[in-house]
């Protein structure tokens, strides 16, 4: 008695398998409108994550043209008006673990031309970085040139100097003559001012600090927000003040990108239910005589709800490994598209989708299986 149960499960196994592949074979149509479905659905899911990955960092990237979004300047208890110039090295070590960019600025009142004016020391190698929505007709000095300047675009005309001329600058009874590389054209106040090489400005001035330090850190709005407290926290004599309409500007930008990415991804999902679920039905109507058939052998309730399962399983499987491999073409797609750099694969993306897939396929096969299980023998076989 006990062989002939365990031959039982056994038994109702190799059926449950035969019919299966018997399904498939016959309705290999349906099934690969079901595979589609759910390869196009998760492919959406697959693709979400992957950019959502990735997509922060090289949108952060993309928004640096907005320029610095972090100030440091001297604190309300520092007594001179300026900071050292070896706080850039302090603030960079507070901030190691984060992607940023910085550069030092020296603002003194100077003269050229007969015109009283704005001076600003900079470093031109990291300003390129940090500021790249200025447009400079000419080109930026060489770094370690110590010998060209940037004029404001607004300022040269009154100036009437213009790239490769003379300028001469004076500080406070000290000056220099030098070559105008560029002019800057912003819209904003920098088309008033002279930009000079930091030592040179320093030295004319007699100053080793420096009036400000601008950062632009790769980070939304709140981590720019902690970054300032930390920076605060760990350097004396600094205020840190975050430019929160860029930061902000960003934030809710990758935040608008997640929220429609996540539309995106539930809407398609939902479609790709309802698509497993109606071709799923579809079979059972095509299978009652079938399925009428099975029961009037003996098949039981578990024979049928393996079949569907069954089929189930390999729709999701199959569609699950198909939409990760066309979810990871469409990021790479849109990541040359978008930012010129292709979205890295990630592997460990594979478990997840495959188990949403499996999940979609199995929630789908809850209405049919309740019209498989209602079908009489009687009924089938008569067509009714």
């Amino acid at each position: 008695m006990s062989e002939a149960m365990r031959a039982r499960p056994a038994s109702r196994l190799r059926v449950a398998a035969r019919f299966l592949a018997r399904s498939l074979d016959l309705r290999a149509t349906s099934f690969l409108l079901a595979l589609s479905s759910v390869a196009v659905g998760i492919s959406v899911v697959a693709m979400s994550l992957a950019l959502k990955a990735d997509v922060s960092r090289k949108m952060s990237r993309e928004l640096r043209a907005y320029g610095p979004n972090l100030i440091v300047t001297p604190g309300a208890g520092l007594g001179g008006g300026t900071l050292d110039a070896s706080v850039t090295g302090s603030l960079a070590s507070v901030l190691s673990r984060t992607e940023m960019d910085q550069t030092p600025l020296l603002y003194a009142a100077g003269r050229a031309g007969g015109l009283g004016l704005t001076l600003a020391g900079i470093e031109f190698d990291s300003a390129r970085r940090l500021f790249p929505y200025w447009r400079v007709r000419g080109a930026w000095p060489a770094p370690g040139d110590g010998d060209s300047s940037l004029v404001g675009a607004r300022l040269a005309g009154r100036l009437k100097v213009g790239p490769g001329q003379a300028l001469r600058i004076e500080v406070g009874g000290h000056g220099a003559e030098l070559r105008v590389a560029g002019l800057v054209t912003t819209g904003e106040a920098e088309e008033e001012q002279v930009f000079v090489p930091l030592a040179l400005l320093q030295g004319l001035a007699g100053t080793r600090g420096i009036s400000t330090a601008a950062l632009r850190i790769d980070a939304g709005p709140d981590e720019v927000e902690a970054a300032a407290r930390d920076l605060e926290a760990a350097v004396p004599g600094i205020s840190a003040r975050p430019l929160r309409q860029v930061s902000r500007a960003e934030g809710s930008l990758l935040e608008r990108l997640d929220v429609m990415m996540g539309l995106l991804s539930a809407l398609m999902l939902a479609m790709t239910v309802l698509c497993v679920m109606t071709t799923l039905v579809s079979i059972v109507v095509e299978r009652q005589p079938e399925i009428g058939l099975m029961r009037s052998l003996g098949a039981g309730d578990g024979e049928i709800i393996l079949m569907l399962l069954g089929e189930a399983t390999l729709l999701g499987l199959a569609g699950g490994l198909l939409g990760y491999g066309l979810g990871v073409a469409g990021a790479r797609l849109l990541g040359h598209q978008l930012f010129g750099a292709a979205i890295a694969a990630r592997p460990e993306v594979i478990p997840v989708v495959t188990g949403l897939a499996l999940a979609i396929c199995w929630a789908g096969t809850l209405l049919p299986l309740r019209r498989a299980l209602a079908i009489r023998p009687a009924d089938a076989l008569r067509g009714e």
